[in-house]
């Protein structure tokens, strides 16, 4: 972290650093309004993006027409402690862990998917990494899991191929999911010129990863950033002010295992009577608007283009189009990944099963698979082993 911190600085100066604020995100945010010539803007901010989100209204109430805030960071610092982000983190894996006991395919249903991640982390190959994975890009593999648990199917069979034979995970998706390296400090850089509930100390670190380990061992240790070791700290993102009339949607899913479900609640109580909590009952993280549950979709944009708010205690089941992933890299219509409780789970189809015809239609890849559409219906021809 410090040998970040230091490419930072020399690359960057600690003053253009210690600029990199929240509030500066959402000063910009009304620099392109002003330059577009809008007289007022919509906006769709998910995680931190949610954060920029509340501070523009804060700041610049007059100027806003509607705003969906989707699994917000929270705003007060009573609420952000490692221990609830571990204990989400691990529901998360445990709700997982069930799925693949209760999924015959399961590449890792002969030892569970908890203990096999376990496992791989217990037996890394000389030097610490896991075949052609650092250890650091293996966890950030297992935490596409909190993000999209859809990705469940090629996580498993990456961790069945670990303990079996790393050598040959070179050019299996999981190595895809690692992500890419360059946007190291990114992250840090905006959580230490903000200051406040995320930024600890390097003090802490230790024992922070200790308690939150023990209190979720599968998901593994969760720290805040060290930011005495950033060349800048700031001193807090500005509280919640927002006094507009613009209506404000904040979405929160259950089952979010990055930002715990009760920052929503909290976000939607503390921005006030124009603010309404719409409820998505499904896991995940920052699902709104893209295709994965049509209840949620439906009601916001509703909102966002027809000013159709929500009505107050709204919970959206996890409906879904498809839910579905398909996997390129071995057969081009394969399903790699269903999403829980998604349409495609609800009917029934497995991770394994190879899509022959849609409505009819051959599919011989995903892009021969028609476009899902609210309230529309869909048949398909599986292949399942010897069975269609």
């Amino acid at each position: 972290f410090r040998a970040v911190a230091d490419v930072c600085e020399r690359q960057y100066g600690a003053e253009y650093l210690a600029s990199l604020t929240t509030e500066n995100t959402a000063r910009d945010m009304e620099s392109v309004r002003q330059l577009l010539g809008e007289d007022r803007i919509s906006f769709l901010g998910k995680a931190h993006g949610a954060a920029s989100g509340r501070v523009y209204a804060s700041l610049f109430p007059d100027t806003l027409r509607s705003m969906v805030l989707d699994s917000a960071f929270v705003h007060d610092p009573t609420l952000v402690d490692s221990e609830s982000r571990a204990e989400a983190r691990e529901d998360q894996l445990q709700r997982l862990d069930r799925a693949c006991a209760a999924w015959e395919a399961c590449p890792v249903a002969d030892i569970g998917l908890l203990p096999a991640i376990a496992a791989a982390r217990d037996d890394p190959a000389e030097g610490g990494s896991i075949g052609p994975l650092e250890a650091s890009e293996f966890e950030a593999a297992i935490e596409e899991l909190y993000v999209s648990p859809w990705v469940f199917g090629d996580v498993a069979s990456g961790l069945a191929l670990a303990l079996e034979d790393e050598a040959s995970l070179a050019d299996h998706p999981i190595t895809y999911l690692a992500g890419p390296e360059d946007a190291a400090g990114a992250r840090e850089a905006v959580i230490c010129a903000d200051g406040g509930p995320y930024a600890g100390t390097s003090d802490d670190l230790l024992d922070e990863a200790e308690r939150t380990l023990a209190r979720a061992p599968g998901a593994g240790p969760v720290w805040s950033v060290p930011c005495d070791l950033w060349p800048v700290s700031g001193s807090g993102i500005p509280p919640v002010d927002y006094g507009g009339a613009a209506p404000i949607v904040v979405v929160g899913n259950s089952h979010d295992a990055v930002t715990p479900y009760a920052w929503s609640v909290a976000l939607a109580e503390a921005l006030g009577p124009n603010a309404t909590l719409l409820t998505w009952d499904g896991s995940g993280h920052a699902t709104a608007l893209t295709g994965f549950d049509s209840c949620l979709d439906e009601q916001l944009i509703g909102f966002l283009v027809d000013g159709v708010v929500p009505e107050p205690g709204t919970v959206c089941p996890q409906r879904g189009f498809l839910g579905i992933e398909m996997d390129y890299t071995v057969t081009p219509n394969l399903i790699s990944g269903v999403v829980p409780g998604g349409a495609a789970d609800a009917a029934g189809l497995r991770v394994g099963d190879i899509i022959v015809e849609a409505d009819g239609r051959p599919v011989e890849s995903g892009e021969d698979l028609p476009e899902g559409t609210i309230g529309q219906s869909l048949e398909l021809k599986l292949q399942r082993g010897d069975q269609t």
